[in-house]
């Protein structure tokens, strides 16, 4: 596993290679079997939805308390592993789902939270990205302006504050792939 620091004012990290080959394999296979369902919302005041599963019951609450033994689906326990053991060490995994993208359907720009301490992972099950189809999440500043943008490779995770406004971007009319992501999102330690 390869991690890239971004931007020095911001924490937002870049893992490639996050699973290791097998596990990445599994878990292609894994999320294009899922029983996608159509109409999640990235901001309940913005028009537009995307596809989605959840993987812990659909924990919309508070987002306090760990959910690590609600989560239901072994990707999300290969991915917390992973994550636990590293970037996210000593975080409660406070929710957990996958959500996908195609052609024309993009995510509004949203926090996941709003105060400081929680972290957002997305991570990348895709066996092929060309950079031609889009697709990319992009993070952005207090001002609007985009500060970071990242391709959704194959295997590729990122990490940044969940008080961090961001969004999917939607994939260009070019792409023939379900753009997908899992995402953990995580309380940091005190």
């Amino acid at each position: 596993m390869t991690a890239t620091q971004c931007p020095q004012s911001y924490q937002i990290l870049r893992f490639d290679d996050f699973l290791a080959p097998d596990e990445a394999a599994r878990t292609i296979h894994e999320v294009d079997a899922l029983p996608w369902t159509f109409g999640w919302k990235s901001s309940k005041q913005m028009p537009g939805s995307h596809w989605h599963v959840d993987f812990d019951g659909g924990n919309t609450g508070k987002q306090e308390e760990s959910i690590e033994a609600r989560v239901d689906h072994p990707i999300a326990h290969r991915l917390w592993a992973r994550a636990s053991g590293g970037p996210m060490c000593g975080h409660t995994l406070v929710r957990a789902y996958a959500n996908a993208h195609t052609y024309g359907v993009g995510g509004n720009p949203h926090l996941d939270r709003k105060e400081d301490g929680y972290w957002t992972m997305v991570y990348y099950p895709l066996e092929e990205w060309q950079p031609s189809w889009c697709g990319e999440t992009v993070l952005f500043d207090h001002t609007g302006d985009i500060v970071y943008a990242s391709l959704p490779r194959p295997n590729r995770a990122i990490v940044f504050p969940a008080n961090m406004m961001h969004a999917a971007r939607a994939v260009d009319r070019t792409c023939y792939r379900l753009r997908t992501c899992v995402v953990l999102k995580t309380k940091a330690p005190k």
